[in-house]
């Protein structure tokens, strides 16, 4: 929607596009000549955070100008350079990591330190994986630490365990709420970033 906002003519690189092979070596597996034939203005990227840094570094080979998106999947590349195509990817919560005007990383400090140890993300599985660890962590904390068989005191416990991880309450990665709502959700409001 954004780009039909913009005027921008737009096509869909899908995740099987990102995996495909060239026809031939030296040539590309992104089908520029048809985008160009049809007047392709922007590229939303369905694939991996690599897979629009490819893509980047092919569109500034083409001399062409053509705008990047970036939905959940491939956001992790929003804070790279992508070869200095302009782009717009979708946000939620703290993801994806971003510079502030002087061009440094923020974020919270387990997502820094997960790109430095990494090089590069999280990508939004891993972020989602670790809001899950904490959540987590943070129910079992409530738990008794003993063991039991009686099935009374085990569907007692399940049910302790469901209320603590709905109470459970940390900093998220992918939300700006810190835990699951009233009705089991984790809320998210989703926004846009360019660059």
């Amino acid at each position: 929607a954004e780009f039909s906002r913009r005027g921008l003519r737009a096509d869909i690189v899908s995740s099987e596009t990102c995996l495909a092979l060239p026809a031939r070596a030296g040539s590309s597996r992104f089908p520029f000549g048809k985008w160009f034939k049809d007047g392709v203005q922007a590229l939303l990227v369905e694939g991996s955070g690599s897979c629009a840094a490819d893509l980047a570094r092919e569109i500034k080979r083409s001399g062409r100008k053509t705008v990047l998106g970036l939905d959940l999947s491939s956001a992790d590349a929003f804070s790279e350079a992508l070869a200095g195509v302009p782009r717009l990817a979708v946000a939620s919560g703290a993801f994806p990591v971003r510079a502030n005007a002087a061009g440094e990383l923020t974020g919270p400090r387990g997502m820094l330190d997960y790109r430095a140890l990494r090089g590069a993300g999280p990508e939004w599985f891993a972020a989602l994986g670790a809001d899950s660890a904490r959540l987590a962590e943070a129910a079992l904390k409530q738990l008794p630490l003993t063991t039991t068989r009686e099935q009374d005191e085990v569907a007692q416990r399940h049910e302790l365990a469901r209320v603590a991880l709905g109470q459970a309450r940390v900093e998220l990665w992918t939300s700006d709420a810190r835990g699951f709502d009233g009705s089991g959700r984790i809320p998210r409001q989703l926004s846009l970033l360019a660059h």
